[in-house]
């Protein structure tokens, strides 16, 4: 069926919109005219002249005519680009003109210099121990199930629940068989129901189509000069029909998931309303509380070597079954991992297709959330200290006071050992170089600690060294969390984006350099800026003169000139003001869908704890007992005392989209 309709489909667009080649050659720049071509002969003939003669005369004559030539050019090239980036141009053909202009780059190379049949031999086979994971399924299955009292079974899916899919994908990449999505919108009118009906008869039978199990792999390099096959990064890239098929998965999945607390609370990755942000904050948080407790915490952030490419099938099978996955169900994912293929594709030339037997699909909408059911039970195994997960990335930390460190070391290590014989089972192999360990505390606190004489982590043997810094989730986190060297990296990016930028300045109207710096450079400080909230005001005054930076590149101004009616002429808000807008914003978001519940908890109405409850307190939201500076600059406390300074108008708002208008326009206007 799947054979006959691509086919069908393939050979209706050849007829009537057949792609054809073209060889593309570089044409005379569209900004020399003929005046600026005559100017460049006189510039060139008074050159000669002057070189035979040594007149001071004729050099004169060939200086002015330079001079003259140059400035023509770059007025040429500023009326050529003026003209070409128009207001009303789409995105992405401005996009495509800016490409043109040297700002952004291609994803993919055209052409690597490497045997592409050993790249996709090294994608591939990764030399992993499997003899664990072989052996807990047979552990499982020797043990008498017992199946829950719920159960998941797929459900009929409409035709609005297909199309609602499709008109969701906005990826333009062509997986195998050579479908871009925009023809199957094209085509949606007529296409539809059998669409729909395919994607019902493989969730029936629990059989995935196999023309959609194969992949197409881009490599990107790591690296300037690659050496070996590691130095390239596999980009996968998967049918669209087949992603299709899979969104639809995903959303009777995951909410089975959801309503039955299938998934740890502590899994933040590929989850609606997570983040690393979200994540992040339920972190800082915690140890800032130890912090005001006076303790210490120790945090060791773990790598899995290539774990989304590890999963053993038949042990996430079994997993599958003990959540409630029916038969059917099972079969079904069972095929749809089972006889993938993949081939390495470089410009035009491909290389042999090759069989993947382990692991998610790289590229996929179902294989992350496959992956967080298979990764889900480690959690089990960490028995004596917090943790949190986004996606393969896991971190236990614990608090102590300082005097008790041989017996906090000692519990983590317990820890470790949990977690090591759990990897094993699961074929995933820990990374002992890339697993780091920390001591976060007070500078107080910290000053007390012999750290060459502190007991050691241990890891398969190897004693881990304690950091000074860990790079956490994207955020740099020092032994104090004051954020220094997150400031620092942020201020580095951001200029070097500028400066980038500065080289094409005199060819971008003001309304293209505002796109570029909202886009390309602000977003650098908008990522995690809740989390760095309580950051000192030496470091939010150097993030600020960051932002200066931008709007004088914006408007061309001077080092000396002031800024802040330029802000005001573009509708922004400064970092310190955004940081409180996102923060404001986020906890709505928590306040309304009560998710991620390690948040909402936290969050308390004063009506829920106290008797007397007036109309105002209904709104109120109760501020968490602290003892030091050190908490209040939480982001718990210092949202509950961002929302309790709205007005009760504001915050009875119910949308977070009609909610974010009126708190940002409420902060540009100065009214809180």
């Amino acid at each position: 069926m799947i054979d006959k309709f691509d086919f069908l489909l393939t050979t209706l667009f050849n007829t009537h919109a057949p792609t054809i080649k073209k060889r593309v050659t570089k044409g005379p720049a569209p900004w020399l005219t003929d005046h600026i071509r005559l100017l460049q002969r006189q510039r060139d003939l008074a050159f000669r002249r002057a070189k035979r003669s040594k007149s001071e005369q004729d050099w004169t004559l060939y200086r002015r005519l330079r001079n003259m030539t140059q400035q023509q050019i770059r007025n040429s090239k500023i009326r050529f680009y003026y003209a070409s980036f128009s207001r009303r141009l789409p995105t992405r053909t401005l996009w495509s003109k800016l490409k043109e202009l040297g700002i952004g780059k291609s994803k993919c190379d055209s052409q690597i210099s490497f045997e592409l049949n050993a790249l996709n031999d090294f994608f591939v086979n990764i030399p992993v121990d499997m003899s664990g994971a072989r052996n807990y399924v047979i552990e499982l299955e020797s043990i008498p199930f017992v199946a829950p009292a719920h159960r998941f079974n797929f459900s009929y899916v409409s035709e609005a629940d297909v199309r609602k899919a499709i008109v969701r994908m906005t990826s333009g990449a062509v997986g195998a068989d050579n479908i871009p999505i925009r023809f199957i919108k094209d085509t949606l009118p007529v296409t539809l129901p059998i669409v729909t009906f395919i994607f019902n008869s493989s969730l029936r039978s629990g059989i995935f189509p196999f023309l959609w199990k194969r992949a197409v792999v881009c490599p990107l390099l790591k690296c300037s000069s690659p050496k070996s096959p590691s130095d390239f990064r596999p980009i996968s890239i998967l049918s669209a029909l087949s992603k299709c098929l899979e969104r639809v998965v995903h959303q009777q999945f995951t909410s089975y998931l959801d309503q039955h607390n299938i998934l740890s609370r502590y899994q933040s990755g590929f989850r609606s309303h997570h983040s690393t942000t979200t994540a992040l904050l339920k972190i800082t948080d915690d140890i800032r509380l130890a912090m005001d407790k006076k303790h210490l915490t120790i945090l060791t952030l773990f790598d899995f070597s290539k774990a989304f490419d590890c999963v053993y099938h038949p042990l996430l099978l079994t997993k599958l079954k003990m959540a409630g996955f029916s038969n059917g169900c099972v079969s079904w994912v069972n095929s749809y991992l089972s006889n993938r293929q993949q081939l390495v594709k470089s410009g035009d030339v491909e290389s042999d297709w090759k069989p993947v037997t382990r692991g998610v699909p790289q590229g996929s909408v179902l294989g992350p959330l496959l992956f967080s059911i298979y990764i889900n039970d480690v959690t089990d195994n960490i028995l004596y200290s917090k943790f949190h997960l986004y996606a393969d990335d896991l971190q236990i930390y614990y608090h102590f006071p300082v005097n008790d460190s041989i017996h906090a070391v000692s519990l983590i290590n317990l820890n470790i050992v949990s977690i090591t014989r759990w990897a094993q089972r699961h074929g995933l192999q820990l990374n002992e170089t890339k697993t780091q360990t920390m001591v976060l505390g007070t500078p107080r606190l910290l000053s007390q600690i012999d750290f060459p004489n502190f007991p050691k982590l241990r890891l398969n043997n190897s004693e881990l060294n304690y950091s000074d810094k860990v790079k956490n989730l994207g955020i740099i986190f020092n032994k104090s969390l004051t954020w220094n060297d997150t400031v620092t990296a942020t201020c580095n990016r951001v200029f070097a984006c500028i400066h980038s930028l500065k080289r094409f300045a005199l060819f971008l109207p003001f309304h293209v350099k505002v796109m570029l710096v909202k886009t390309l450079v602000l977003s650098h400080f908008n990522y995690c800026d809740v989390v760095t909230n309580d950051m000192t005001c030496e470091l939010s005054d150097r993030l600020q003169c960051a932002q200066n930076y931008c709007i004088r590149f914006v408007f061309n101004l001077r080092r000396d000139d002031h800024v802040t009616p330029y802000f005001e002429q573009l509708s922004l808000l400064k970092l310190k003001y955004l940081r409180e807008y996102h923060i404001l914003v986020l906890l709505h978001s928590i306040l309304s869908l009560r998710t991620p519940s390690y948040l909402s908890e936290k969050c308390i109405f004063m009506s829920q704890i106290s008797f007397r409850n007036t109309r105002r307190g209904a709104f109120l939201l109760s501020i968490p007992q602290h003892r030091s500076a050190i908490f209040s600059r939480s982001f718990i406390v210092t949202s509950c005392r961002l929302w309790n300074a709205l007005p009760d108008t504001v915050k009875s708002i119910e949308t977070s989209a009609r909610f974010g208008d009126v708190v940002r326009e409420g902060m540009l206007r100065g009214r809180w």
